[in-house]
């Protein structure tokens, strides 16, 4: 067992998202309060930006490519299961090192993030 923070997923199966109601439902499953699988939310959230651009409605069927494009993003959720982060920075290679804070952003056309 390591010291290491993880995402807990379990096993769900869903309809295939035709609309932009079913895209909301499933990308709201994950529930990520620490921001470590941001990268992988952050595609979610943009197809649910694209199911609700133009003449769209919550019930109003997405194109068939969009719907593809959901499901086989929707489909690798439960790999996220596999990804952990280490959590111990205190390991005989670091101690006595002077702590020091990072911070990091970037945007682009589709979204923005910043970590410290």
């Amino acid at each position: 067992m390591t010291d290491s923070l993880g995402i807990a997923v379990d096993d769900f199966s869903f309809p295939i998202a035709t609309t932009p109601r079913h895209f909301v439902k499933t990308a709201a499953r994950i529930f990520d309060v620490e921001g470590w699988y941001s990268p992988f939310i952050v595609t979610g959230r943009h197809l649910v930006q694209r199911a609700m651009t133009g003449d769209w409605g919550w019930d109003k069927p997405v194109s068939p490519e969009l719907a593809k494009e959901f499901f086989e993003w929707a489909s690798s959720i439960k790999h996220l299961s596999h990804h952990y982060v280490p959590r111990c920075w205190n390991l005989p290679s670091t101690i006595g090192c002077i702590p020091e804070l990072h911070i990091f952003s970037d945007a682009g056309k589709d979204a923005y993030g910043a970590v410290a």
